[in-house]
């Protein structure tokens, strides 16, 4: 297959959505079917086209504003059209990205999938809700990103597919730091600031001092900083690390709330810890540790304090949940979930 993939992001960004989209061209093309990308030039020192591991990057200048930046992204498609009339599918990496294909959409009437990998803030605005359906019913096919979505959305897609893991380095239990590390933006979504606030109760009730390494920066990296330093708390912030994932199996513990980051702790056998700010980041945390089973859950620092002393007095517990986890991880590998994307994509050119 000729596969055409719009996405917001791609490399050199840095970040899960881009690393996702990475794994998918590097197994398309290992499997046999050439892919190229169309993505924003969201650096003006960008080359407008370029390969990048053996994959062509067509990148497009844009504007801040959602509506201008539309009708550029219209008339750039427009202008490029001969460029893109081969391709036998389209796949578009969330809904913003179908609607950038329009004009070549309806012009060269291309199967097309798309797939919705997240949400785009909470509470849900009812416009990412209307625009979101629309996408879909004008899409052969459609994918979402975990089944908690249906419920926030008021939708169901035609398939399902999750974060996927790739091969990382084993690290003996007995070889691993007595401590947390923390991968991902220092937002409330991932409650950074919760998650200081259980380092504090766990040192104050228990004289536990427990170390955490902080990879990634965020609107709240201003304030978990000034918190971590007032509480005296053993935090060290490294900032935004290219592929800090790698640094997992180092750690015993990982203070993770998105998908990217806990598909990686159960691959490295280290235990997830799931502090849920927000109602529609604990559905989807429920889903994918399968009710607590590959990691622990909670909505409150105090008693995630109360679930980690068990875990942390308990090796055996701390074993059987970690080898759950990574047993489960071997399912949810980059290969298998680029595999299923490409049945779907073969179906949508079949319907």
């Amino acid at each position: 297959m000729k596969i055409l993939m719009i996405a917001t992001y791609y490399l050199p960004r840095v970040g899960g959505g881009e690393d996702t989209i990475k794994n998918y061209c590097r197994i398309f093309k290992k499997k046999g079917h050439y892919v190229e990308v169309i993505t924003k030039k969201y650096d003006m020192s960008l080359k407008d086209t370029e390969i990048i591991e053996g994959v062509k990057i067509h990148r497009v200048p844009y504007h801040r504003s959602n509506k201008l930046g539309l009708v550029k992204f219209w008339r750039w498609m427009w202008k490029n059209r001969a460029k893109f009339k081969d391709f036998d599918v389209v796949m578009y990496n969330d809904f913003s990205t179908f609607y950038w294909y329009l004009p070549l959409k309806f012009y060269f009437k291309k199967p097309d999938v798309i797939l919705y990998y997240g949400y785009e803030g909470f509470p849900i605005k009812i416009k990412h809700k209307i625009l979101r359906r629309i996408a879909k019913e004008f899409t052969k096919k459609s994918i979402n990103g975990g089944r908690y979505l249906d419920k926030y959305y008021g939708f169901k897609t035609d398939d399902y597919i999750y974060e996927g893991v790739g091969d990382i380095e084993k690290v003996p239990v007995s070889k691993k730091k007595n401590k947390a590390v923390f991968i991902g933006g220092l937002r409330k979504d991932t409650s950074i600031l919760e998650y200081l606030k259980f380092l504090k109760i766990l040192k104050q009730n228990h004289g536990i001092n427990l170390g955490l390494d902080v990879y990634g920066g965020g609107d709240l990296d201003k304030l978990a900083k000034t918190y971590a330093k007032n509480n005296k708390l053993n935090v060290i912030f490294h900032g935004v690390v290219p592929n800090a994932k790698r640094f997992i199996p180092m750690y015993k513990y990982g203070f993770a709330t998105q998908w990217g980051s806990i598909m990686d702790c159960m691959r490295s056998r280290t235990l997830i810890f799931a502090l849920c700010k927000l109602p529609i980041t604990l559905d989807y945390d429920r889903e994918i540790l399968d009710e607590g089973r590959y990691g622990i859950i909670s909505t409150d620092p105090g008693e995630m304090v109360d679930k980690f002393i068990k875990c942390y007095k308990n090796e055996k517990l701390f074993k059987d949940i970690t080898a759950q986890a990574y047993d489960h991880s071997k399912t949810r590998t980059w290969n298998k979930i680029a595999g299923k994307i490409l049945t779907i994509l073969e179906q949508a050119i079949k319907s």
